[in-house]
């Protein structure tokens, strides 16, 4: 949306001021691409953060699956037993 609108424009334009500088088909498209801006922010912020925790339990479950149980360490006593042998 910000290509079509420097396209139109002949050069870059600010596009954080168009909306109250520009008339007309500039105005629109400054409006299309404020919009697709909100929309890219809104996904990066919420749906990124959101995917990165669907990510994580995922993963959590799958290593939990084929994690090996770790052997209780044994005690002192019994260590010097099995020495003797």
């Amino acid at each position: 949306a910000e290509q079509a609108l420097f396209a139109a424009a002949g050069g870059p334009i600010d596009v954080d001021t168009c909306l109250t500088t520009q008339q007309g088909e500039l105005l629109e498209l400054c409006r299309v691409a404020h919009v697709a801006e909100e929309n890219w922010v809104s996904f990066k912020l919420f749906g990124m953060l959101g995917l990165t925790v669907v990510f994580i339990i995922g993963q959590a479950v799958y290593l939990a699956r084929h994690a090996r149980p770790v052997e209780a360490e044994k005690p002192a006593a019994e260590l010097e037993g099995e020495k003797e042998h």
